[in-house]
């Protein structure tokens, strides 16, 4: 999720660098962000996001697998 949309959602608490403050489940949640190409603010583990589809693939390979 883009912290645009992170911003409008009303379980939005606040934000910071690096961080999110989300109340999806009803306490004060971290949620940490990224910045991804043309420097756009992402969520990481955003629990509004289960139904996007989102490719990780690429995403911390294991190190152990060097096939993939």
């Amino acid at each position: 999720m883009l912290i645009d949309d992170c911003k409008a959602c009303d379980k939005h608490n606040s934000h910071g660098n690096g961080f999110v403050i989300c109340t999806y489940w009803n306490m004060n949640e971290q949620r940490i962000t990224r910045t991804e190409a043309n420097n756009k603010i992402v969520i990481i583990s955003c629990p509004r996001e289960n139904d996007l589809t989102i490719d990780n693939k690429n995403d911390l390979r294991p190190r152990w697998n060097k096939s993939v």
